[in-house]
């Protein structure tokens, strides 16, 4: 079953959530990684392999969004959750997709910022989308290490209530998005 059901995810839906949240965990630690560097012409790549791989998540988030929107998702399982439980886990989700939106749109509009074409691996270059400016790029690099920061924490929202619901309810919220 490719699409989703009233009861449960189907594939597309389940391949686009563990594969994005693999690869934005990897994301996040290859950031901390860059972070934790000087630039050289020694790394150079590897800051350009992250950019990189930032715009191919875009372009994963967007057809998850995308395909949401196609196959809309089983309808959440309420009983023994308290309303501002689901409210907190509504604004969780909508807060994950705007920070996993945010973060590689802010990475990007950094690095055009600084002038610095961002190579799709040697394949192509992708434009620049913002004017040379040191303010602007000072400023969206800040901002994009608050949005990873950010994301890691409503991830790690996301995963404690998604193992409270499975642990203490008991209900079939995971298993719907397990295969």
């Amino acid at each position: 079953m490719l699409r989703n059901s009233f009861e449960k995810y189907g594939l597309v839906a389940k391949i686009f959530h563990w594969v994005l949240a693999l690869y934005l965990v990897g994301m996040f630690i290859f950031g901390k990684y860059l972070a934790s560097m000087t630039i050289g012409f020694s790394n150079l790549h590897l800051f350009n392999w992250h950019k990189a791989f930032g715009l191919i998540a875009l372009t994963l988030i967007s057809l998850r969004l995308a395909w949401r929107f196609i196959s809309p998702p089983p309808p959440t399982l309420t009983e023994g959750s308290r309303a501002w439980e689901l409210k907190l886990a509504h604004f969780t989700h909508v807060a994950l997709y705007g920070l996993m939106l945010g973060l590689p749109l802010t990475g990007w509009i950094a690095s055009s910022a600084a002038g610095i074409d961002i190579s799709l691996f040697g394949f192509f270059n992708v434009p620049l989308i913002a004017p040379p400016s040191e303010r602007t790029e000072e400023l969206f690099f800040d901002f994009h290490r608050l949005l990873g920061v950010l994301l890691a924490l409503f991830v790690a929202l996301h995963v404690a209530g998604a193992l409270k619901r499975h642990f203490v309810l008991r209900d079939m919220t995971l298993r719907r998005m397990w295969f």
